[in-house]
């Protein structure tokens, strides 16, 4: 009975006669539609659509909008599936769903290649790009530093790779600066460059600290610019780790690093042993880049060492006079933290035995040129004459501490 109209009389009987009444209007018997979209449910089947899904194909438009006239069912691209089945009716490249949310014609092939906001990019390379067709200020280029901080170094070229890309086939400008004009940029490519569309162009620069520059920060700024005038700037941090000298004499020297590092068997190559003291514990560590020598020091129950720190001082033995680079993050002179008795340390500048003046400190003892120097809070005694006293501390000497408590 369903979707048909009908009319309908009453019957009334006694015993000797039936009575009719007056034929009734027409009755309708709805269609079963189990979206409540306008068409009926046998005919959703019929033309492979969703009886509960008033939106079949998901494109926002419903299926009685895309459908028309559910005996010849709109295929406005004419091509294999109806509107209602298909998420992009006129075969332009761009959804149905796209098409309504940026203003376009879901019917009309031909607004795919416009370019609506006339910024030079068509509606369709700036959809695929993710930017809106009808708004010129959104760029369709990229610079894909994968990074926005980069550590480089003195004394050798460091290398930066990145991607750009464009959303067209354009050619582009890249320009790449220092913004302290700390750094020299080395690039093995030319302006302008040619970008294909979806295409990521990978790209490496070259990155030289200047010769009279020491420790400081830079930021590398890139400007990519197209032939439509888009524009687009990033920048990447750049932290230049500042360079350290040590002269290292032959013999014995008391020495200290204004930088956290690894001791391994490539450092002080050229000096036979190093000693630490360990102030915590009250005893002494060693190293030695000899392979042999180390194991002398295991089997001597001396326990091996694996850095040294900024505030820490250590003896060191070398076979000639030789100056080791060094860099890192330099640690000035702040605070030097001291335990009750003798304290083995190190600062990272020239400081004045007045910088370091403690109530707590009794003495000061430095090796300098293979002799000892003094600093203390009363030297009047006759034994204490001969040693000169300790006026300045250099930057990379470590000196010996007495401390009377904490």
């Amino acid at each position: 009975l369903e979707g048909a109209k009908y009319k309908y009389v009453i019957k009334a009987f006694n015993a000797n006669s039936f009575i009719l009444s007056d034929e009734s209007n027409e009755v309708n018997i709805p269609f079963a539609d189990t979206d409540n979209d306008g068409i009926p449910d046998d005919k959703e089947k019929e033309l492979g659509l969703d009886p509960n899904n008033p939106d079949t194909d998901g494109d926002g438009i419903s299926d009685l909008d895309e459908v028309g006239d559910i005996n010849n069912p709109t295929n406005t691209d004419g091509v294999d599936k109806i509107d209602a089945l298909d998420d992009d009716s006129d075969n332009d490249g761009i959804s149905d769903k796209d098409e309504i949310k940026y203003g376009l014609d879901p019917k009309d092939s031909s607004d795919a290649n416009k370019d609506n906001d006339g910024d030079g990019v068509s509606n369709i390379d700036e959809i695929k790009a993710g930017t809106n067709p009808n708004d010129k200020t959104q760029n369709v280029l990229d610079i894909n530093l994968s990074k926005n901080s980069i550590v480089i170094h003195h004394n050798r070229t460091d290398y930066v790779s990145f991607q750009l890309s464009s959303y067209y086939d354009d050619k582009v400008t890249l320009d790449i600066n220092s913004k302290n004009d700390f750094l020299d940029i080395q690039k093995d490519w030319s302006n302008p460059i040619e970008v294909d569309k979806y295409k990521d162009k990978n790209l490496t620069v070259g990155l030289k600290v200047k010769d009279d520059v020491s420790l400081s920060n830079d930021v590398l700024l890139f400007s990519l610019e197209d032939e439509h005038n888009h524009k687009i700037t990033k920048e990447l941090n750049v932290t230049i780790l500042e360079k350290y000298e040590l002269y290292i004499p032959k013999g014995w020297s008391l020495k200290s690093l204004p930088t956290n590092q690894t001791v391994d068997a490539y450092s002080f190559r050229n000096s036979t042993i190093l000693w630490k003291w360990d102030k915590s514990e009250k005893n002494w560590l060693a190293w030695s880049p000899d392979s042999d020598i180390r194991q002398k020091i295991i089997d001597n129950s001396i326990e091996l060492f694996y850095t040294i720190k900024p505030s820490e001082g250590f003896w060191i033995k070398s076979e000639k006079d030789y100056t080791k680079n060094f860099e890192g993050d330099i640690y000035g002179f702040e605070k030097i933290n001291l335990t009750q008795g003798w304290n083995l340390v190190g600062v990272g500048k020239d400081i004045t035995v007045d910088e370091i003046n403690d109530v707590a400190i009794k003495y000061i003892w430095l090796y300098r040129d293979g002799k000892w120097m003094l600093w203390g809070k009363s030297l009047a005694q006759d034994n204490y004459k001969k040693f000169e006293k300790i006026k300045t501390i250099k930057a990379g000497e470590g000196f010996w501490i007495l401390s009377n408590k904490p």
